[in-house]
């Protein structure tokens, strides 16, 4: 996982010199990528390529990931495969770039029993800009927070109004929405 670097995180926090706070501030730079992860439901660095494979068997546990031609993939691919069993052709779907959810054979046939497909999983080979800054921001929000006793209770004001912390800055979930994966029930 590499959203950003360290000295990016150091530069947006402070600037924070020194390297004192460095494991401070790389555990709040993971936890910062771990929240967009598991926020969004996706994945902004598919830094290596992997083998999946997919079963072609029938009665195994779970729905098929083959309806007719197409195979749909369990996670989003960020980059055309580089191999696929038997080397069919096929066509990524959606047509008009990445992120693929699945492919559509146009020319061979799928493997049988298994098809493994090797490529890049994810949403993207390297995080998107603006992911990259609310990771900037998340790890802000953190480091601040670092020396504050108002986020974690409810506060009175010195006029007696109850402020009660809103978890994480609206402006960061605005940016992550657009990101959000949808989730068929």
């Amino acid at each position: 996982m590499a959203y950003t670097t360290l000295a990016e995180v150091k530069t947006h926090c402070g600037p924070v010199t020194g390297n004192g706070e460095d494991t401070y501030l790389t555990a709040i730079m993971n936890a910062a990528e771990v929240f967009i992860e598991n926020y969004t439901g996706r994945v902004f660095d598919a830094d290596a390529e992997a083998e999946v494979d997919y079963s072609r068997v029938r009665g195994l546990p779970g729905p098929s990931r083959f309806h007719g031609n197409m195979l749909y993939f369990y996670t989003e691919c960020a980059d055309t495969p580089s191999a696929i069993t038997d080397s069919p052709t096929v066509i990524m779907v959606p047509e008009t770039g990445p992120p693929y959810y699945g492919m559509y054979i146009t020319d061979g046939a799928w493997a049988y029993p298994t098809v493994t497909v090797k490529s890049y999983w994810g949403y993207s080979k390297t995080p998107p800009a603006d992911i990259e800054l609310a990771v900037w921001m998340i790890c802000k929000w953190l480091y601040d927070a670092r020396h504050s006793t108002d986020t974690d209770a409810v506060v009175v004001s010195a006029n007696g109004q109850v402020l009660i912390p809103q978890g994480v800055p609206k402006d960061i979930l605005a940016i992550l929405d657009p990101y959000k994966k949808m989730v068929l029930a």
